[in-house]
């Protein structure tokens, strides 16, 4: 509440106020009013505001899925496991050996 005891409004129902409702209207006094006009457009906005995140969400999931099912060799990381660190490497630059053979 602000000093004069008003509603302030937060940052997060500011954020949910101005999402985009893809044509219909934001005002949530049309969902009390009595004109079923009214009433429609804000509900279809609110639906049309979920199913627009609701596809998001399908399209991310997809798409890890995808990349899971194939595999490391493909997609590295992407396939959910670790990135592969090699540990023993043999010198290139040693004396001894005329090759220069990395191996893991």
């Amino acid at each position: 509440m602000s000093s004069d005891g008003y509603y302030e409004q937060t940052s997060a129902a500011e954020f949910m106020h101005n999402l985009p409702r893809f044509g219909h209207t934001s005002e949530f006094s049309k969902l009390a009013s009595s004109n079923q006009t009214e009433q429609t457009d804000y509900v279809i906005g609110v639906i049309a505001i979920s199913f627009f995140i609701l596809s998001l969400f399908f399209f991310w999931a997809i798409s890890i899925l995808t990349c899971k099912c194939m595999g490391y060799q493909r997609t590295s990381i992407f396939s959910g496991q670790r990135a592969r660190v090699i540990t023993s490497i043999t010198s290139i630059t040693s004396p001894s050996s005329s090759s220069s053979v990395v191996t893991s």
